[in-house]
């Protein structure tokens, strides 16, 4: 019980730990003061009884086919499916050799 309740802790204790690291690296000004500052603030949302979550009424009212025809690139892709399909026969073919090569 008593490993279990220090893992906690320690967990808890890293997640505080990143949590700092990130307000400060994201440019939060104040640093652990600024986190302290945006958690109450939070806290009070909740006991407010108002929404976390701002709703946005300029919502986007593109469908997926417009996206991909306003994002299409006329260049080389990255991946072929030559090329995947190439390495997963590779892939394939050692992965047999080595269960075959198990089994003796």
């Amino acid at each position: 019980m008593t490993s279990i309740l220090v893992g906690t802790l320690v967990a808890l204790a890293a997640a505080v730990l990143v949590l700092v690291l990130a307000s400060v690296a994201g440019g939060r000004e104040g640093g652990p003061a600024g986190l302290l500052a945006t958690l109450r603030g939070g806290i009070q949302q909740v006991r407010g009884g108002r929404p976390l979550v701002t709703t946005h009424d300029d919502a986007v009212d593109d469908d997926l086919d417009e996206f991909f025809a306003a994002t299409e690139v006329d260049e080389d892709p990255y991946l072929r499916v030559d090329d995947l399909t190439g390495t997963w026969g590779r892939v394939r073919a050692r992965a047999v050799r080595g269960v075959a090569h198990a089994r003796r």
